[in-house]
């Protein structure tokens, strides 16, 4: 499927037009032997996140459009990662909370 390059392209208007919101999906994968993440996405607002974190890393990231509605980012595996937060232990809140109180003295002094 040819692509073509965006990067250069000043807008980003046609990515997500005539869907509906639930048309607009996102889709971030990554094979097993790929040293590359691929996020597939026909959300305007997910589009101008990946190039605006482009323009200000220096992530090797390329833009492509492959359809009328549709934006491909390939990213390095290196530069991107997911995960999940985990949950606090009342310890820790308790430890943030004091944290927070000191931070707080220390603001009107």
């Amino acid at each position: 499927m040819p692509t073509i390059d965006v990067m250069e392209s000043d807008d980003l208007f046609w990515v997500g037009q005539g869907l509906s919101r639930m048309e607009q999906e996102t889709i971030i994968r990554k094979a097993a032997d790929q040293d590359c993440w691929e996020i597939t996405t026909a959300d305007p607002r997910m589009a101008r996140r990946l190039r605006a974190f482009s323009q200000r890393t220096d992530v090797d990231l390329r833009l492509s459009k492959i359809d009328r509605w549709t934006l491909v980012a390939t990213v390095p595996a290196s530069s991107f990662s997911l995960g999940l937060r985990r949950a606090l232990t009342p310890a820790e809140l308790i430890l943030r909370k004091e944290a927070g109180r000191r931070l707080a003295a220390l603001r009107e002094v």
